[in-house]
């Protein structure tokens, strides 16, 4: 366990937080990344324990340069095997509703439930792709997408995932 957290503080030590980011701002979001996979994890008690108010919090996370580092910073904290486990279940959804067969909502809901950081890191991964930010809108600076650009981009990604 000690040589995991030692390996994922070289991860994470090694990723360049923006330059418009404060020392504090950095800190917390490294104690966030590690926080947030904690049973029983919520941003109250986060704030309240590094003496930071929620509405600070917030206004930090409407912040694109926080935001983009808060994200890579959890991504690189996200176990492989559950990532793999994951595009395995993706993967396995599709092949299911490709052949017309029954999909089993339990499992599917279970493994959301235990790994909720890697299902929000996936679907952070797609609004990218999609030039959308985390609400699913257009991200400022970025010509919306017609819905056939949106439709190939959709199959691009569908027939990467199929190859895997």
């Amino acid at each position: 366990m000690v040589q995991a957290h030692e390996k994922s503080k070289k991860l994470i030590d090694a990723i360049e937080p923006p330059m418009k980011l404060t020392d504090q701002q950095v800190k917390l979001a490294k104690q966030y990344a590690y926080e947030r996979l904690k049973e029983g994890f919520t941003i109250a008690s986060f704030c309240s324990n590094n003496n930071l108010s929620s509405k600070t919090f917030y206004v930090w996370k409407e912040q694109s340069e926080f935001m983009e580092y808060l994200n890579r910073v959890q991504d690189a904290l996200l176990p492989e095997d559950a990532v793999q486990a994951y595009e395995n279940v993706k993967k396995k959804v599709i092949e299911m509703a490709n052949k017309g067969g029954a999909t089993n909502l339990k499992e599917i809901k279970l493994f959301q439930e235990t790994f909720p950081s890697v299902v929000e890191s996936d679907r952070r991964k797609q609004l990218e792709e999609l030039g959308l930010d985390q609400n699913g809108k257009a991200k400022q600076g970025n010509i919306t997408k017609s819905p056939e650009e949106h439709k190939e981009s959709l199959l691009r990604r569908l027939k990467k995932d199929d190859r895997k």
